[in-house]
């Protein structure tokens, strides 16, 4: 018995297989495609599975001879986003629509980045990419998106016809977070949100303060297992043992070679002009090849196209001033911001009472400065261009006064003077060109600049006087400079 059936399956799986390869003849003219399907599904004997919303009267024409089912079926259904299925008896049809767009904020019309857009018919989602953008394929029949923010109303938007023109969604802040119930989830319900070993951060930031009350990234990184300061909470990013410089740090998509302000103490990065952080430990994306220890993106706001906004940050060590707002409302925005350290007076003062005590003159001193800069201008639906500009500067010194009483062989009075210092900065530049290529293919076009330069020196001189005539004198001064400095260009797409 059991030999009798596995017969007929095969004699049955032979005749259909025979079937789909039997060669098939159609020569139509101007007919719908519709109906075309229907007498090919009649004339051959299978049946047929679609909707009638999938087809909007579209007429074709088509002669066709010796060809098999499946190159008969695209043909029929070349251009018409439908794709089909041959499965036993039954030509199934099924379509999809791509939707696409930007997801930004209501009050500022930034770009959110790692937005969620969710289909909960389906469950198929995604999440925007560094830009705000966003495409995801779903059935034909899928009515509704929801997009959401964490910080933001969640919004449900209808979905219509398929268009070619990206959707601009617009999210509301919300400061009030709605309450969170937790409940148990099958497995078929549950949704995984992946990642790839990537940590965001953004919000979360400037809930660690670092010294004086300076809110900083690498001190909430600092919290993470796995990620230490050097000596004394100097010398930067260690992760898992390696070194500063095993670290990628981009800023705004362009490599930094040195993001450290007072020797590693502080971060270049201001806090307040940070959009969207992604630090990873592991799992590195092959383009970022290279590099062992971590990976720390940092994206910076755009600035407002809807208002003028400014603020005033005032710190125990730093201060302060960032400033955007539209020069053309809802096509041009700029941002401004400038940062300094004003510690240096009371460095001065204190420094130069150490010395006096030990009876000399002088003093040491610090100061480091941030200025960012970027202009964001829209085109179009398809089309942005962003120019950004950052240069960072740290300055640390110490000059010494000695006075001493010679007699050898005869009274005089020597003069020293130790100047020794180091400086370090970065300049970092880009301009940066999104371009959309119809529903799915989204490029970047970069242009960028990375110059890290370091100098140190040190400058000793001697002079002896007598009788406020000068008997001998000598200067030694060395000098060390080093950089690096990098142009970019990388050309990106995401499909």
């Amino acid at each position: 018995m059991t030999k009798l059936i596995c017969f007929i399956f095969l004699f049955l799986q032979c005749c259909f297989v025979s079937a789909q390869k039997r060669s098939l003849q159609i020569n139509v003219k101007d007919k719908f495609i519709e109906d075309i399907l229907i007498d090919l599904a009649t004339e051959n004997e299978f049946d047929l599975i679609f909707k009638s919303s999938y087809f909007r009267k579209e007429k074709k024409s088509i002669d066709l001879s010796n060809k098999s089912l499946k190159e008969v079926l695209d043909a029929v259904l070349e251009g018409t986003l439908i794709t089909h299925k041959i499965r036993g008896n039954e030509i199934i049809l099924s379509k999809n629509k791509q939707v696409h767009g930007f997801v930004s904020d209501q009050l500022t019309g930034e770009k959110l980045i790692n937005a969620a857009v969710f289909d909960p018919n389906t469950k198929r989602g995604i999440y925007t990419n560094e830009y705000g953008f966003f495409s995801l394929q779903l059935p034909f029949e899928s009515k509704q998106l929801t997009i959401s923010y964490i910080g933001y109303k969640a919004t449900t938007i209808p979905l219509g016809e398929p268009s070619k023109d990206p959707m601009n969604v617009i999210l509301e802040p919300q400061i009030d977070l709605n309450m969170i119930t937790v409940s148990n989830l099958s497995e078929d319900e549950a949704i995984e949100l992946n990642y790839n070993g990537e940590e965001l951060l953004g919000a979360q930031i400037p809930t660690i303060f670092a010294t004086g009350g300076e809110a900083d990234v690498f001190q909430y990184l600092y919290q993470k297992s796995g990620v230490s300061s050097g000596p004394d909470g100097l010398g930067g990013l260690h992760v898992r043992g390696g070194s500063g410089d095993q670290n990628l740090i981009l800023y705004d998509g362009v490599k930094v070679y040195n993001p450290y302000h007072t020797l590693g103490l502080f971060s270049m990065f201001n806090t307040d002009l940070i959009k969207e952080a992604k630090f990873s430990k592991f799992d590195f994306n092959p383009r970022n090849g290279g590099r062992v220890s971590s990976i720390l993106d940092i994206r910076t706001k755009e600035g407002s196209t809807k208002k003028w906004t400014g603020d005033l940050g005032l710190s125990t060590l730093a201060g302060q001033v960032n400033i955007n707002g539209p020069l053309i409302k809802d096509k041009t925005s700029i941002l401004l911001s400038a940062r300094r350290t004003y510690l240096d007076g009371f460095i001065k003062d204190r420094t130069a009472n150490d010395k006096f005590l030990v009876d000399q003159n002088g003093f040491a001193n610090h100061y480091f400065y941030d200025i960012n800069a970027k202009i964001h201008h829209i085109f179009s639906d398809k089309d942005k261009l962003f120019v950004s500009f950052y240069n960072g500067q740290d300055v640390l010194f110490d000059i010494t006064d000695t006075e001493e009483i010679l007699d050898n062989p005869i009274e005089s009075e020597l003069f020293t003077i130790a100047d020794f210092g180091w400086d370090w900065g970065n300049l970092v530049s880009s301009i940066r060109w999104n371009h959309l290529f119809g529903e799915k293919l989204f490029s970047n076009i970069t242009v960028s600049l990375s110059d890290f330069s370091y100098r140190s020196y040190t400058v000793y001189s001697e002079t002896e006087f007598d009788n406020d005539v000068v008997v001998n004198s000598n200067e030694l001064t060395t000098l060390f400079t080093s950089g690096v400095k990098e142009w970019g260009f990388n050309y990106d797409f995401n499909y």
